[in-house]
């Protein structure tokens, strides 16, 4: 039996968490939400488990955007392994992803589709469970 995946939404926009937590869940993964950075980093270190398979990032974030949450996750081994997608209205989102070594970025606004397919692709192998092994008193 598979465990269920999970998709950690970091998005600040409430109406577009919504559509994509139903879309996301009705593909049968769990959801869990962040709406700014410093939320999404502090799901990530607390003692919630299990850790997401993919993360979902705004990179236009209140508190803590896109880029400073990218950067704090490489910071740590363990977390650093959770494939990030990256979601923007920027027009020149391409060239900012670029140094935050993530998997994909998607322009806004972008078809329901693509990032279906995106994470079918991108939660095949899960690191989660390999991040999740860490022990607890290792974690920052």
């Amino acid at each position: 039996m598979n465990a269920v995946k999970k998709i950690l939404i970091i998005e600040d926009d409430p109406s577009i968490s919504s559509i994509l937590g139903e879309a996301i869940g009705e593909m049968g993964y769990e959801i869990d939400f962040a709406y700014n950075g410093k939320e999404g980093i502090d799901n990530l270190i607390s003692n919630a488990l299990p850790l997401p398979d993919l993360i979902l990032l705004d990179l236009f974030l209140p508190v803590m955007n896109g880029a400073e949450f990218r950067k704090r996750q490489l910071q740590i081994p363990w977390l650093a392994k959770i494939p990030v997608v990256a979601m923007s209205a920027d027009c020149c989102v391409k060239q900012r992803c670029g140094p935050l070594h993530l998997k994909h970025y998607l322009k806004k606004p972008f078809q329901l589709d693509e990032l279906i397919q995106l994470i079918e692709d991108l939660t095949k192998h899960s690191v989660a469970a390999d991040a999740a092994a860490v022990p607890y008193d290792q974690r920052i």
